[in-house]
């Protein structure tokens, strides 16, 4: 098993989306690295800056950390338990982000279609919740056999990555506490050019797999984010 890590970040009230982004990838991203030992805990570090372009305008959240851990020891005790995250990161999180409304995701990560060789990262990022009355189990198959359609549908996508969030794993970032309705799956959609990201993702059809595959509605429930990967540091050959 692969594990992944997401999270799932918002920024703080009153500050600008530009702002932000300058803060995420310069400062805390040095305060991770150089001060707090982030690299004793993660092979690989990217940072998804959601893009503010029309048709993806949802405020649930500005971005996602996204990494692949050490090892699956993470899950009992991984950074967020080390003093020096404490110490130096979570200050540093208050100064930009509204910690509470932060989610941490810890997924399997299952490759559906291997992403395009030279593939730039961009990508539509999907946080999916089933509907209340379909099974984990259902609707994780349902799920795979719909992006396996897609994949047949669609041949422009470069790349199709399921990441399954792990049952009581999904936590707030304020407290650890497990999330109340959780999001089960995460779904990357690589793309070349962001008129087919939209074109493909915005679609009447994209939208009604949603609900005909056991998925609450975007906007109901799941979340579709256009994204672009900012890699921070990489020591394993995985492509994503």
């Amino acid at each position: 098993m692969q594990l992944t890590k997401f999270s799932l970040l918002k920024r703080r009230v009153g500050l600008t989306r530009e702002a932000f982004v300058q803060h995420w990838t310069t400062v805390h991203a040095n305060v991770l690295v150089n001060q707090a030992g982030h690299k004793h805990y993660n092979q690989r570090y990217v940072q998804d800056r959601f893009l503010d372009v029309e048709g993806f305008n949802d405020a649930s959240f500005d971005g996602a950390a996204q990494m692949i851990p050490q090892s699956v020891q993470v899950l009992q005790h991984g950074f967020q338990e080390d003093p020096l995250y404490q110490q130096f990161v979570r200050p540093d999180e208050l100064l930009f982000l509204d910690v509470p409304s932060c989610q941490v995701l810890y997924c399997e990560r299952r490759p559906i279609q291997a992403v395009a060789p030279g593939q730039a990262g961009l990508k539509a990022l999907i946080l999916v919740r089933r509907q209340t009355e379909t099974s984990r189990v259902n609707f994780l198959k349902t799920w795979l056999e719909r992006a396996q359609t897609l994949v047949l549908r669609e041949p422009s996508l470069c790349g199709v990555v399921h990441h399954h969030v792990m049952q009581d794993a999904a936590r707030g970032m304020a407290d650890g506490v497990p999330c109340r309705q959780p999001f089960d799956l995460v779904e990357e959609l690589f793309f070349h050019d962001l008129n087919t990201l939209r074109r493909v993702t915005t679609s009447a059809t994209f939208g009604e797999d949603f609900a005909s595959h056991g998925a609450r509605p975007t906007g109901q429930g799941s979340l579709v984010f256009a994204a672009q990967e900012h890699l921070v540091y990489d020591d394993t050959d995985v492509t994503n």
